[in-house]
């Protein structure tokens, strides 16, 4: 009987102080460094920028379901024939989490990502910019694969906290088509408002 009791106060006093709210809403800037893993190519991610939005639906006082969508552009340079190129590119991702609150403050979640891209590829050689096709470079528009967060929060007021949150995304689809490898991984760093209702 002690040991349950103890269990019931330790799983207590994980969950948020405000335990009124059902749902909370984050509104994020994002910066995201992608790097694409191809062999025998050498790849360096580069930082871009975007925004999105949140909602975690609370299912239990300390565990929530999280979706969301983010525009995550991704770029990043390579080197080939000796040449310095720049890709970019406009990428729209909706990610699934099922997040732990450890105390009021921090979080952790995981959960799957979903990201497709729009238009084409903005690259950049020796100065001189120029869009080409996703179809010309052999690679998918689409890409999907694993993603960890670790939040933290801070109350500005009643309901309203920011949120800061580094995600790590691992990517399981092949994205080359022309019949090698090519896997994404991506750091991002999302920080906002979020509101608690």
């Amino acid at each position: 009987m002690r040991c349950i009791s103890a269990l019931t106060l330790a799983l207590l006093s994980l969950a948020p102080a405000n335990r009124a709210e059902a749902a909370r809403l984050s509104l994020v800037g994002v910066a995201n460094s992608a790097q694409p893993n191809v062999p025998g190519t050498q790849y360096s991610g580069q930082t871009a920028y975007g925004a999105g939005a949140l909602l975690e639906m609370r299912m239990v006082p300390f565990i929530g379901l999280e979706v969301g969508g983010l525009y995550a552009p991704r770029k990043y340079s390579f080197s080939t024939g000796g040449v310095n190129y720049t890709n970019s590119y406009k990428a729209y991702e909706f990610p699934v989490l099922l997040r732990l609150h450890l105390g009021r403050y921090l979080s952790v979640g995981g959960g799957a990502y979903y990201s497709r891209a729009n238009g084409g590829i903005s690259q950049t050689a020796a100065g001189v910019s120029q869009g080409v096709s996703f179809a010309s470079q052999q690679q998918s528009m689409t890409d999907y694969g694993g993603v960890l967060s670790a939040a933290l929060t801070m109350r500005l007021g009643p309901l309203t906290r920011l949120l800061f949150d580094g995600r790590y995304l691992v990517g399981m689809k092949n994205d080359s088509l022309s019949g090698g490898d090519m896997k994404f991984n991506d750091m991002e760093l999302l920080a906002g408002l979020q509101f608690g209702f």
